[in-house]
């Protein structure tokens, strides 16, 4: 899955529009594949709750509406090596759970 800390999205795109070379498209993302599921029980660990309730697949089939089956289906990895490599991207948070508790208000 593709995700990234808002403030490293700001470098690419900062990134990417000062450099006249760049060109096409770029995969924007932190570059850990996680699943959605996964990421989901780590922001619920990192802000103190409880994880979210889960469905198996096979209830999924029968509640979720086409849309959402297609992402959970659809779901690619995805290399950000041209992020990084081209435009020069050193991500601030490449570690998910430093970014996520960097997006957490302190308390």
């Amino acid at each position: 899955n593709k995700r990234i800390h808002v403030n490293d999205l700001v470098e690419a795109c900062a990134r990417a529009t000062a450099n006249p070379e760049a060109r096409g498209v770029y995969n924007v993302s932190d570059g850990r594949p996680l699943s959605s599921t996964t990421f989901i029980n780590m922001v619920a660990n990192a802000a103190g709750l409880p994880a979210p309730p889960q469905v198996s697949m096979e209830e999924a089939q029968l509640t979720f509406s086409p849309e959402r089956l297609s992402f959970l289906n659809e779901s690619r990895r995805v290399s950000n090596e041209r992020m990084i490599k081209h435009l020069g991207v050193v991500l601030r948070y490449a570690d998910v759970e430093e970014g996520i508790r960097a997006s957490l208000p302190v308390s």
